[in-house]
């Protein structure tokens, strides 16, 4: 029904709803809980809710309270282990998990849903009433009261008259299939009882089944009697001119006549508006009295009776759920409903699965920086969208073409049904003189006859369009039916002079295929035959329902392999540009920049030509780029080492002549000391040529490494032993396992060569203090140095890394910009941050190495 469908759409989305609320909550416990303590966190607060829930009584069921629980762990795990990619999997295998609970509650509250209506329907079958025939006594009542003829019949004693009265005037059945018998009952009457085959009173007989089950219809003189016995029961209590009068009516509940089913059905509107196909047996003193449906109950209740008079009970047998009903100590009702009713209803998981996904954003849940949208915004998911779209319109204009054909399909095949019908009826009406139920009212017999044959109802109209004959008299007397002919029928048939007219007319809340003839009798005389195709109304519904349900079904299991394979099409569409992507991003100067395999024909192909044409022009352009800067460099360091020996040798050649010159005025102890102090000053500028030579070529050899996989710990240790008898303290934070692919030698120079310049940067007087640490970060491998020393002023931090530039009274300067160099050759960069007077910290972030041979 409708409110089952909008029922379980709501349950999805507050599915949906719970699980965008616990992801919000982990999404605030991360931030200040480890994974280790959130999932004890998670899983304590779950068993302590069910405890509290449990000790107040409220509503609890352990397997909600663990699915939550499992749900939770689940997002913790691709929360906290997972990378984003991943996370998209367990974001769809948490949206199934969830569509499999929802189809849980949904079938448990579903079967409840059928239990509620299975005692409702149990109801209406221990009741036993017929509603329109209560009406139609009412209305036989005052009929009978009032007859003054019949008063008089009675009077005389002239018993036969009165039944022939009652039969015929007073008491009208048309369209009811009852039993009924009348009994005229005096001082003193006796009646023989065939079933227990003795004499016995008659107003006796009958009170007693009045005051003992009887239940009187408002102010009327009939009673409803309830005997369960599968019969539809009701007794008139009259006394009109000195005699009882006892009208008793009995008719088979299940019988329910033909034609215009719903309209004259002795059901309740529980009964009219069952969803499930119900069978049931009435059992009176362990004896089967009557029984409907497919299931066949066993003449005796003997396999049944175990705890039958506990009230309701359940039990399955034979493939079947029976509700078995205590009604009293001596009568059972048992009403039966085939298992697989529900075996197909899990079916509903890709029902759920697919409104879950249609209303969610794909991997929303795991992208924290992503805002709420239905359309993504990278072109993989538009292609995804795409697909999916196309496919849901393609299938639903099919599903819509198709519902329509085999609608028009069913419709035809009835429609032609009916028409043979008519055939039928027109053939063994048309050799009759009379079809007017005025001037022959056996036509009435005739048509119920053949209305009982056919399972149809069948109307005679006049050429002027009245009603002259009918099968159901009762539908047009009690108001259901107009006595006129449809007008358009009419101008058709009678007018128009056409052979047939068919037309879907609506009867109360019913539709109905009205199929109209000419009906001509061998007398001449001329009218219209009608059947109002009712009979099988329920099947032309139930067909129509079966293709709409095969073709939501195939619709459904479509998408949600169309769900599936869009991502397959759309990784392998994106996939050449997901490469240049990659590779673009990896592309970097003096780094090994990658082409692209692509063997394709296409527009792609086109794309990564180009990116391989580029590729090659930005290597061309790093050599020239780099052998522009070689040769600037080596033109700055020519600049930077004549002037480092010019410098010196202009005192050097002063000193020595000197010396000449003391040598010829001095006696020779004076000159002694000045060449020993002359001496000393050429050898310290001797050693700083020296040095200046030795540093010019290192930085000649900057472009000639030998990489190799170092472990940075290890490195990192041999380097600081080296300074431990020079620093007061020295702290070390090294994170182990740390791999990089560097040259050995290089990587040494330049942390000696920093540790150094935070030895030398530390003043007399205070006590100096290191520290070294390696850590992983986001963007890669970090090394930091720190030293309490004396900082760097801020207006020459900018030239710090120059090759020219020093703060020490001796040296040349290349120290750190060889360093940069070193760390920019390894693809990393090189830093510091200095506060004057407190200290400086370098840091070095490398790539580190990821074992697969790439970093």
């Amino acid at each position: 029904s409708t409110g089952s469908v909008i029922a379980f759409i709501a349950i999805c989305l507050g599915g949906l709803v719970i699980l965008f609320g616990l992801w919000w909550i982990l999404s605030v416990l991360c931030r200040f809980f480890s994974f280790r303590q959130i999932l004890l966190l998670v899983t304590a607060i779950c068993v302590v809710l069910w405890g509290i829930s449990a000790l107040l009584g409220l509503y609890t069921n352990f397997w909600d309270c663990f699915f939550i629980w499992g749900i939770f762990i689940l997002m913790v795990v691709g929360k906290y282990l997972l990378k984003f990619e991943i996370q998209r999997g367990i974001y769809i295998l948490l949206i199934f998990l969830l569509s499999i609970y929802v189809v849980m509650v949904s079938k448990k509250y579903e079967h409840a849903k059928e239990q509620q209506q299975r005692v409702g329907y149990a109801t209406e079958l221990i009741e036993e009433r017929d509603y329109n025939f209560e009406q139609h006594l009412a209305s036989l009542d005052n009929q009978i009261v009032s007859s003054d003829v019949l008063s008089f019949f009675l009077g005389i004693r002239e018993d036969e008259e009165a039944k022939v009265l009652l039969r015929e005037d007073l008491v009208d059945m048309s369209g009811f299939d009852y039993y009924w018998d009348i009994t005229f009952c005096r001082e003193g009457d006796r009646i023989w009882l065939p079933d227990s085959k003795s004499w016995r009173g008659c107003r006796e007989y009958f009170d007693w089944i009045i005051q003992h089950a009887g239940y009187r219809l408002g102010d009327t003189h009939f009673y409803a009697i309830r005997i369960f016995d599968g019969f539809v029961t009701y007794v008139g209590r009259f006394y009109v001119g000195n005699t009882w009068i006892y009208l008793r009516f009995d008719a088979d509940k299940g019988d329910e006549g033909v034609g215009y089913p719903q309209l004259l059905s002795r059901k309740s509107s529980i009964g009219q508006k069952l969803a499930y196909h119900y069978s049931y047996a009435k059992y009176s003193h362990g004896r089967l009295v009557a029984s409907g449906g497919d299931f066949i109950y066993s003449k005796k209740l003997k396999p049944w009776a175990e705890g039958t008079g506990e009230g309701v009970r359940m039990v399955d047998k034979d493939d079947y759920s029976h509700m078995l009903i205590a009604v009293d100590d001596y009568d059972t009702l048992i009403i039966s409903l085939p298992e697989r009713t529900f075996a197909l209803y899990y079916v509903n998981t890709l029902y759920a699965f697919f409104i879950c996904i249609l209303f969610s954003s794909y991997g929303l849940l795991f992208d924290e920086r992503s805002s709420i949208r239905f359309m993504g915004r990278t072109l993989k998911t538009r292609i995804k969208n795409s697909v999916i779209s196309l496919i849901f319109l393609l299938f639903l204009l099919l599903t819509a073409l198709s519902i329509f054909m085999n609608v028009k399909s069913f419709e035809a095949r009835h429609e032609a049904r009916a028409f043979e019908f008519l055939r039928y009826v027109n053939k063994e009406l048309e050799r009759m003189d009379c079809v007017n139920w005025e001037e022959c009212p056996d036509i009435v017999q005739v048509l119920a006859n053949l209305s009982e044959q056919l399972m149809v109802d069948v109307n005679i109209y006049a050429e002027s369009g009245e009603l002259v004959a009918t099968s159901r008299p009762e539908i047009f007397q009690y108001d259901f039916h107009d006595f006129l002919m449809n007008p358009r029928a009419l101008q058709k048939i009678t007018k128009e002079g056409g052979s047939s007219y068919m037309e879907w007319e609506k009867l109360g809340e019913l539709k109905s295929m009205a199929v109209y003839m000419p009906l001509v009798l061998d007398n001449g005389k001329s009218y219209v035959l009608s059947i109002p195709y009712f009979a099988q109304n329920d099947e032309l519904n139930m067909d129509i329902m079966i293709a709409v349900v095969i073709a939501v079904n195939i619709a459904i299991i479509m998408m949600v392999i169309a769900f599936v394979l869009s991502g397959l099409l759309a990784e392998r569409v994106i996939k050449p540009l997901q490469l240049v992507n990659d590779k673009l991003r990896l592309m970097r100067a003096g780094g090994k920049n990658e082409k692209i395999s692509y063997k394709g024909k296409d527009e792609l192909a086109m794309l990564v030509q180009e990116y391989n044409n580029m590729v090659d022009k930005v290597d061309e352009s790093i050599r020239q780029l780099a052998l522009s800067e070689r040769e600037s460099a080596w033109r700055e360091m020519a600049r930077q080492i004549a002037h480092e020996i010019k410098n010196p040798l202009t005192p050097m050649k002063l000193n020595i002549q000197f010396m000449l010159r003391s040598l010829q005025v001095e006696d020779i102890g004076k000159f002694k000391q000045r060449f020993k102090d002359i001496a000393a000053m050429l050898m310290e500028q001797i050693d700083n040529l020296a040095a200046t030579a030795s540093a010019f070529s290192d930085f000649a050899k900057l472009s000639v490494t030998h990489n190799e996989v170092l472990n940075l710990d290890e490195v990192l240790k041999n380097c600081i032993l080296l300074f431990e008898n020079n620093i007061d303290i020295i702290h070390e934070d090294l994170e182990s396992g740390i791999q990089v692919l560097a040259d050995r030698e290089q990587m040494r120079r330049v942390i000696v060569n920093l540790l150094k310049n935070a030895e030398q940067s530390i003043p007399e007087g205070r006590k100096g203090e290191i520290t070294v640490t390696l850590h992983r970060m986001d963007e890669g491998v970090e090394i930091r140095v720190k030293d309490n020393g004396c900082g760097i002023p801020e207006d020459i931090q900018k030239k710090i890394f120059e090759p020219n530039f020093t703060t020490k009274s001796s040296g040349s300067g290349l120290g750190l910009a060889i360093c940069r160099s070193i760390i920019e050759n390894f693809g990393g960069k090189i830093g510091f941050t200095s506060e004057e007077g407190i200290g400086t910290e370098f840091y070095i972030i490398l790539d580190e190495y990821d074992n697969q041979g790439s970093n």
